[in-house]
């Protein structure tokens, strides 16, 4: 009967150990495609940036405000992003068990 409950138990160990790399796996994918969204972000502010200081733009109240709020956008992609990158603590932790696994 012992034998049959640490059968059990090795099973469902190594089945949450396999759920938990799965979800770790999914995050880190999550967390670069945010990466990727907030870099071209900062490519459109930038390009915003561009088209507003041209002569024939330049002091356009429609680009002004298209502008600020491409930059409070990013900052929001920015805050968003520092609330999924993991600690380093967390991150040696994720390393040393992919390591194991």
């Amino acid at each position: 009967m012992m034998t049959i409950a640490l059968i059990v138990s090795c099973i469902f160990n190594m089945g949450l150990l396999w759920y938990i790399k799965e979800l770790l796996k999914r995050y880190l994918l999550f967390q670069e495609e945010v990466d990727n969204f907030a870099e071209k972000i900062n490519e459109h502010e930038g390009h915003l940036q561009i088209v507003y200081q041209l002569e024939s733009f330049n002091g356009d109240p429609t680009l002004a405000n298209l502008l600020s709020h491409s930059r409070s956008f990013v900052e929001e992609c920015e805050s968003f992003r520092n609330y999924l990158t993991p600690t380093d603590d967390i991150e040696e932790e994720v390393q040393g068990y992919e390591e194991t696994v």
